[in-house]
This record gives C-alpha cells, sequence and structure tokens, in this order.
C-alpha cells in the first residue's frame, strides 16, 4: 500500500522554479473559447489532453479513498475565453479535486488531478542523475 512506503517512485517531479508554467507547457495557457453544459469530467479531461498535447494522468488511489467517483461529475461552464490549464483548475477544484502541472522524466509536462489535498503536494524525490 501506498501509505507504507515513503520511498514510492513520485508521479512526475516539480517544476523548475526559474520556468514558467507557461513555458514547460504553453498549449494550457493558450486562450480558447469554452461552453460546456453538464458535460461528464472525464470527456473534459479528454478534450483538454488532446486539444493541450499534455497527457493528463488520473491519481485514482486518493481520489477512491476519499469515494470520489468520477463517473458521476458533471462540469457547466458559461460561455468564455478562458486557458485549459485554468479550466482544469476551476473545473477540479468545484468536485475537491485538483490539477498539478509536472514534468516526466524527459522534462515533458503532464497533468496530474487528484484530490485538492494531495494536489498540493509536491514530490520530495529529487530529479534523478542522468
Amino acid at each position: 500500500p501506498r501509505e507504507e512506503d515513503s520511498e514510492n517512485w513520485p508521479i512526475g517531479w516539480p517544476l523548475d522554479p526559474s520556468r514558467p508554467q507557461g513555458q514547460v507547457a504553453p498549449a494550457l495557457f493558450k486562450m480558447v473559447p469554452v461552453e460546456l453544459n453538464d458535460v461528464p469530467l472525464t470527456e473534459v479531461l479528454v478534450a483538454a489532453s488532446t486539444a493541450s498535447e499534455v497527457p493528463i494522468l488520473i491519481d485514482y488511489h486518493p481520489i477512491d479513498q476519499q469515494a470520489i467517483d468520477l463517473s458521476e461529475l458533471k462540469v457547466t461552464v458559461p460561455p468564455r475565453t478562458t486557458t485549459w490549464g485554468l479550466l482544469l483548475k476551476q473545473m477540479t477544484f468545484s468536485h475537491k479535486l485538483g490539477r498539478r502541472i509536472a514534468t516526466d522524466e524527459a522534462g515533458r509536462p503532464l497533468v496530474l488531478i487528484t484530490t485538492l489535498k494531495d494536489s498540493l503536494k509536491e514530490p520530495v524525490v529529487g530529479k534523478p542523475a542522468k
């Protein structure tokens, strides 16, 4: 179990504080027109990942621990222009979820969807030596 082992490989590496998120994942911060009416959250996550070309990973373990059923969550957003990054942040927050932008071992961006509490945690493990 995850709780028993503090040496687990982290899901993504923390962003370099000297690089703005917009440089790491520019497509997540491009302005896009949005209008959603009771759309399943999982469909919006797939659409955001496809449009931004940034993988969106779901950390099911803590979500399941809080008894959140992703298949039941719906999203409604009135017509507006926003970024995928802000949209992901707002629509997850309203469902007690959070999103964290991180990078993989090769430095490519990814978005992790997890519980609100876990989204605020940054991996404490340093980036592996190459």
